[in-house]
């Protein structure tokens, strides 16, 4: 509120001007700063909420990627799944697609979550959907995969600008056989469960990531083809749920836990399981937070005799 006399020609005089410039200019901050704060918080809320309103909406484009509960039934004697993205949209998706010789079915797993991994998650799935249009005979899901790792790899062959980013995904594709009963397994990271006269068993992924610049053009990929019988019962996932936090330390559930909470089940019916898995992860995770996108499938071939009009 001070005010200084500033008419004087001198240096005295100079300082005295500076000085009430300021002044009113700091009274006139003060007198707006409530107005200037208002205005700039509704700004950053109205720019948040469109943020947030096109990302809800992109979790309903991605959602339209993952097959329904319905058509997934016709082919399937029962199935259950978990998923849990880090964030609103993720890197983890699962895939399935009917076959004149029976169905397949996969659990991708991007790299990244959030908005970068459901990008990543749309371009993979078009690009399985591609695959599977080619589909003829006895195409093993070894060379499935590969072609899969062809398109993507040629998808993300981007500027020298973005030579620094390279970006692939882990996969568990299952193709299962109608006419032979069988259900044949390629992975690339991700593993295949499964368990048959009451005992769990694992078959490994291949060790290669898929997509990426500096995996070779036509990776090598084990396949391999087990009998389905009534009881059979198979489980994929994406490594999230092997990563998942708990315990005292924090430490992943890793590859034991995860056998330990599937030994549990017993002969429990793939639709009472989902509640149950869920029920020992979170005891499991106690009050760490998720590192990482979960998935996690349980799913029975619909046998051909079992089949009904």
């Amino acid at each position: 509120e001070v005010s200084l006399e500033g008419e004087r020609a001198n240096e005295i005089g100079r300082v005295a001007r500076s000085f009430g410039s300021m002044t009113e200019k700091i009274r006139d901050y003060t007198a707006n700063l409530e107005l200037m704060v208002a205005d700039r918080t509704q700004e950053l809320r109205e720019s948040q909420d469109r943020i947030m309103e096109s990302i809800r909406y992109g979790k309903l484009i991605q959602s339209s990627i993952m097959p329904s509960e319905s058509e997934m039934r016709r082919h399937l004697s029962d199935s259950f799944v978990i998923h849990e993205p880090l964030d609103i949209v993720g890197g983890d998706f699962l895939y399935f697609r009917p076959l004149s010789s029976g169905f397949c079915i996969a659990v991708v797993d991007c790299t990244g979550h959030g908005v970068p991994g459901a990008f990543m998650t749309m371009l993979v799935s078009a690009a399985l959907n591609r695959v599977m249009e080619t589909v003829e005979g006895e195409t093993g899901t070894d060379e499935m995969l590969r072609q899969l790792h062809g398109y993507v790899q040629d998808s993300l062959r981007g500027a020298e600008d973005t030579q620094h980013l390279d970006n692939g995904f882990d996969i568990a594709l299952c193709r299962y056989l109608a006419s032979s009963r069988e259900l044949e397994f390629s992975g690339a990271g991700l593993p295949l469960l499964y368990r048959e006269g009451g005992k769990l068993q694992q078959v490994d992924g291949t060790r290669v990531r898929l997509g990426f610049r500096s995996t070779e053009s036509s990776p090598s990929i084990a396949r391999q083809r087990l009998s389905v019988k009534q009881d059979s019962v198979y489980y994929l996932l994406s490594d999230g749920v092997l990563d998942l936090p708990g315990g005292e330390n924090g430490f992943g559930l890793g590859n034991k836990g995860l056998q330990r909470v599937l030994s549990g089940l017993g002969a429990t019916p793939l639709s009472n399981q989902r509640e149950l898995v869920q029920r020992e992860l979170r005891s499991y995770q106690r009050e760490w937070e998720l590192r990482d996108d979960i998935i996690l499938l349980g799913f029975s071939p619909l046998i051909q005799e079992e089949r009904s009009d």
